[in-house]
């Protein structure tokens, strides 16, 4: 029998067909199928470990809020749970004991996302970052104006040695030396068994913590604290020198309106002495000499005695009507008052007069002037009645 040779690629060989057509196609759908089945793969491993890292962070979350419920802060927390020793950080055997204590099981989940630099450690600033911040600035205040915290706290906080210090004197104390952070975080942080003080075995754990971590050079280096004070400075200076423009323009307006009022009141006594001049010339005007001539030896005086009258009542009314003259019109008064014995003429003399008038009327001569003088005029009246 005759054997029939089968020639690769025939068109009756469906192997032969399938290998002639598309070696490389044959490759590239199995890769492609691989590929498929890869990214399935890896979105399905993806989707449950986001939903692993959710679950782990709200897991983490809630631990936090269960310390801060219960010791009132996360440092606080910090000081008593985590950290009693106050070494500044925690290895994964004490914060299992303390997570345990708390009624969290699952530690390694908690461990995974608090340890964030991988360090093998917990230190505060991965639970706490901002009163790990604020303690590390008060503590380089400490250290750089005063050589440690216990001096600081001896020599700079509490001034009056009671042995304790309030919020209030630590505030002063941070004041002095532009403290940037929060003094309410930092308090919280201090005091450890919240009595509304401190005391300087509160402060004793900032000694305590030594490491690279705590290098100050690497944490003003970190949290830029040189550049923060720097800022609170300036912006301190700026308004204080905003204060003293305000007080110059203030001390400005002020004396703008002294100047004013010493204008006015010079205008006030420049108008006074006018109606005062003004009130003598009417004075002057209005008071003549009497144009009867005497009969008697007593009427001189009455005369004299009636002119002071007059000119009492002329002075009483000037002074109603000008309150300005009220001082000038009272001691004008008691001028007339003090040189009444002056102006009164003696008996000897009126007795003269009066016959020396009585001749001259009979002869038919005029009648000699006589003289009236006004005090408060200081002007002498000449009668020259015939």
């Amino acid at each position: 029998m005759m054997s029939v040779k089968t020639v690769s690629g025939a068109p009756g060989s469906h192997s032969s067909t399938r290998d002639a057509l598309a070696p490389d196609a044959l490759n590239a759908e199995k890769r492609l199928r691989h590929g498929v089945e890869l990214s399935f793969s890896q979105a399905g491993h993806r989707q449950s470990w986001q939903t692993r890292m959710q679950d782990g962070v709200r897991y983490t979350e809630y631990f936090k809020q269960c310390c801060k419920r219960k010791y009132f802060n996360m440092t606080r927390a910090w000081r008593v749970l985590l950290d009693p020793g106050g070494n500044g950080r925690v290895s994964f055997v004490p914060f299992c004991r303390a997570a345990r204590a708390m009624g969290f099981a699952n530690v390694l989940v908690l461990w995974k996302h608090l340890d964030m630099h991988n360090s093998g450690f917990i230190t505060l600033d991965c639970w706490d970052a901002d009163a790990f911040r604020n303690l590390m600035e008060f503590r380089h205040i400490c250290n750089t104006e005063y050589g440690g915290v216990a001096e600081a706290f001896r020599w700079g906080i509490d001034k009056n040695g009671s042995g304790t210090i309030s919020k209030d004197e630590l505030k002063t104390y941070l004041d002095t030396w532009d403290f940037s952070g929060n003094i309410d975080i930092l308090w919280g942080a201090l005091d450890e068994n919240i009595g509304g003080f401190l005391t300087v075995d509160e402060l004793d754990f900032l000694t305590r913590w030594e490491g690279e971590r705590f290098r100050p050079a690497r944490v003003a280096r970190e949290y830029n604290l040189g550049f923060v004070r720097l800022q609170m400075i300036r912006r301190k200076q700026k308004m204080a020198n905003q204060k003293i423009f305000e007080d110059r323009q203030r001390g400005e307006a002020e004396k703008q309106s002294i100047e004013h009022s010493r204008m006015e009141r010079r205008k006030v006594l420049r108008q006074s002495e006018t109606i005062a001049e003004d009130t003598k010339l009417q004075a002057l005007e209005s008071y003549k000499a009497p144009t009867k001539s005497p009969s008697k030896e007593g009427d001189s005086d009455d005369d004299d005695v009636t002119y002071e009258k007059r000119c009492r009542k002329r002075l009483s009314i000037q002074a109603r009507m000008s309150s300005q003259l009220g001082m000038s019109a009272q001691l004008e008064l008691q001028k007339l008052g003090q040189i009444q014995s002056a102006r009164q003429p003696s008996a000897s003399s009126s007795a003269r007069s009066s016959s020396a008038s009585s001749s001259a009327t009979q002869a038919g001569r005029p009648h000699s002037a006589r003289a009236y003088t006004c005090p408060d005029l200081g002007e002498v009246l000449q009668d020259s009645e015939p």
